[in-house]
């Protein structure tokens, strides 16, 4: 009779602890922020935006931040708007059916943004140091390409190893990929 007890005691919590794991691994992508995209949002500095990598934006606040000055593509699930001036954006997710997506690409030529001190202009040895000693892994290609997690950075460089294009990217933490980047 004891056996028996201990068997389905143990049985119970074995179901609870995979009921418990399966409950936090699919509410994770929907309630908590990775780190390494806060990290980002905390040492990022984007002078003519005010959204943060894995916000949700509406079609409407867009609207309301944005000047004549931006094109918009639609292109499937994403929306592209560009400035000759500034660079581009892609808003992700589903618009159609949430009217609103998640603020995960930035590309820019110029001088608007500040990653980890990093911007166009800078050196890309000083750049590579400082992502390698954030966490960052280069990824082996000739391109300079580092990866943490959900979050990928782009530079272009030119001849003097000098930074003069780059992106930021964040990929869905979401199984469906539907636009989650939570």
């Amino acid at each position: 009779m004891k056996k028996s007890k201990k068997i389905i005691l143990f049985s119970l919590l074995l179901v609870f602890t995979i009921l418990v794991i399966t409950v936090y691994k699919v509410g994770s992508m929907f309630y908590f922020i990775p780190k390494e995209v806060n990290e980002l949002n905390e040492n990022m500095h984007l002078f003519e935006l005010p959204f943060t990598f894995g916000e949700e934006v509406s079609e409407e606040e867009l609207d309301k931040v944005l000047n004549l000055d931006w094109s918009k593509t639609l292109f499937y699930s994403d929306i592209t708007y560009y400035n000759e001036s500034v660079g581009n954006f892609v808003i992700r997710g589903f618009p159609d059916l949430s009217s609103s997506g998640k603020f995960a690409q930035y590309d820019t030529g110029e001088q608007n943004l500040t990653i980890f001190g990093i911007q166009v202009g800078s050196d890309i040895n000083v750049a590579e140091d400082k992502l390698i000693s954030m966490g960052y892994i280069k990824e082996y290609s000739d391109d300079y390409i580092f990866v943490k997690g959900k979050v990928m950075i782009y530079f272009s460089i030119n001849e003097n190893q000098i930074i003069n294009q780059m992106s930021v990217f964040i990929q869905s933490s979401d199984w469906f990929h539907i636009g989650y980047y939570k």
